[in-house]
């Protein structure tokens, strides 16, 4: 029935993936991830954009 009730329903997935190591703090990995999410938005769906550390 489940199925049924998707017919028709297109699911997109965009992602924004960021590495640490650790020598940055919580809020900057966050926020180098959530600005790849934006990328990837931008740049059209189903994509996957990684986040550069600034050095």
């Amino acid at each position: 029935m489940a199925a049924a009730a998707l017919s028709g329903l297109a699911i997109t997935a965009s992602f924004g993936v960021a590495e640490t190591d650790g020598d940055e703090s919580t809020d900057e990995f966050y926020r180098r991830a959530d600005q790849a999410l934006y990328v990837a938005k931008a740049n059209g769906r189903n994509r996957v954009e990684s986040a550069v550390k600034n050095v």
